[in-house]
């Protein structure tokens, strides 16, 4: 088969690739960055805000971009504004982020042997000590909602300053689900957090065009698309079950430019689109940031639940139980020593606080078992093949 290169730089087509210049949010980075202006002028003085908007709308690049903004514009001038980007989904305590926030000040500082109070007064002290100023951005904030510790980090962290006596400490939360959220957080809290907000919109058919355009540029031989292509895949992922969603758009975009290169094309063609727009696992993207996030036995009992469903096409739950064997079966494939009990429930509490699963108390015979099930967007199929995926990127075979 004669081998032909259309991919140039695929890094720039895999959706956790952050581009120089967010094509279409241009008016919200320089909102965004805007809303620190004061930081770098008094370092005391501290703001509080929300980006919101649904999946692959451009809120995690716009933070990040931002992010890289305020480093540069700090080595530039002089100030010390810090910038800290954490994803909730990583970061699963208040005691992570503090210090997170606490290595940006000191990296040299122990992980072990500070309680989140002790951790809370070094840090007010540094920041006190060196006129300094930290912007923390809490991504995938959504994370905390099925979390019971959520409300008091959310609470704890925007009265940094009460605390402390000064206000060094800035926070962007970024949300999906805002009336969640809002529901979730008590008035005073609510009132701390969101002193501005900036709503990212789903992508319009022609935003999607602009930014697929550019990313084959960057990412792709000049010659092996055309514009027919591009508006194919930006028309479609414009409309439903895609609606707007630009990391899926993108995803199709280089899944269509490997289909192509592995068949020994000289070009994308409307076929290969077709098919990579059919295979695109769409909650895979959409959840991406959970996805990623979970550990490796999260991920073989994550396997497990989609083989149980995918296994037993009418049921609507699983017992406990019934996860565990499945769990087992799926370790003795893989050759690795299943976790006990214990740590098992602890993972399976993580998955649905991380929202991949759901689960509820029921009566089993004549007691009191825990059932398990798929959120609804979940295809068992499509969840197997993207844990599967997880897996094969971790080294797992």
């Amino acid at each position: 088969m004669r081998v032909c290169n259309i991919l140039k730089d695929p890094r720039k087509l895999q959706p956790d690739y952050v581009p120089e210049r967010l094509i279409h949010r241009e008016s919200a980075v320089r909102t965004l960055l805007s809303k620190f202006d004061l930081c770098f002028e008094n370092p005391s003085i501290s703001t509080s805000g929300v980006v919101m908007g649904p999946s692959g709308a451009g809120k995690t690049a716009l933070v990040k971009i931002v992010g890289r903004k305020i480093e540069q514009k700090s080595a530039q001038t002089g100030a010390k504004v810090k910038f800290v980007y954490a994803s909730c989904c990583q970061e699963r305590s208040y005691h992570q982020i503090l210090l997170k926030l606490m290595k940006k000040v000191r990296p040299n500082f122990p992980e072990r042997g500070h309680s989140p109070e002790e951790l809370l007064r070094h840090l007010a002290s540094v920041l006190s000590e060196e006129d300094m100023h930290i912007i923390l951005c809490l991504d995938d904030a959504d994370f905390y909602v099925n979390e019971n510790k959520g409300p008091a980090i959310f609470y704890q962290l925007s009265r940094f300053g009460e605390y402390t006596g000064e206000s060094r400490l800035s926070l962007i939360t970024v949300i999906r689900d805002y009336k969640k959220f809002q529901k979730f957080l008590d008035s005073a809290t609510r009132s701390s957090l969101q002193r501005w907000a900036i709503v990212m919109e789903r992508y319009s058919f022609e935003e999607l065009r602009d930014i697929l355009w550019d990313r084959a540029q960057q990412a792709l031989v000049e010659g092996t698309y055309d514009e027919q292509i591009i508006d194919f895949i930006a028309q479609r992922s414009s409309k439903e079950p895609i609606a707007g969603n630009a990391r899926c758009a993108i995803v199709a975009l280089g899944e269509a430019a490997r289909m192509a290169e592995s068949e020994g094309c000289d070009r994308i063609y409307a076929s290969h689109v077709r098919t990579a727009l059919s295979e695109l696992n769409q909650p895979y993207y959409d959840y991406y940031p959970e996805l990623q996030s979970t550990s490796e036995h999260e991920r073989f009992l994550l396997l497990a639940i989609a083989r149980y469903f995918k296994d037993n096409p009418d049921s609507v739950y699983a017992t406990t139980g019934a996860i565990k064997e499945a769990y087992h079966v799926v370790c003795e494939s893989y050759g690795v020593k299943p976790v006990g009990h214990t740590k098992m429930w602890q993972y399976l509490n993580n998955l649905a606080m991380l929202g991949l699963i759901e689960k509820q108390r029921g009566r089993y015979g004549r007691g009191m078992t825990s059932y398990i099930a798929l959120i609804e967007v979940f295809d068992p199929e499509k969840l197997e093949e993207a844990v599967l995926k997880l897996l094969e990127g971790s080294g797992w075979r």
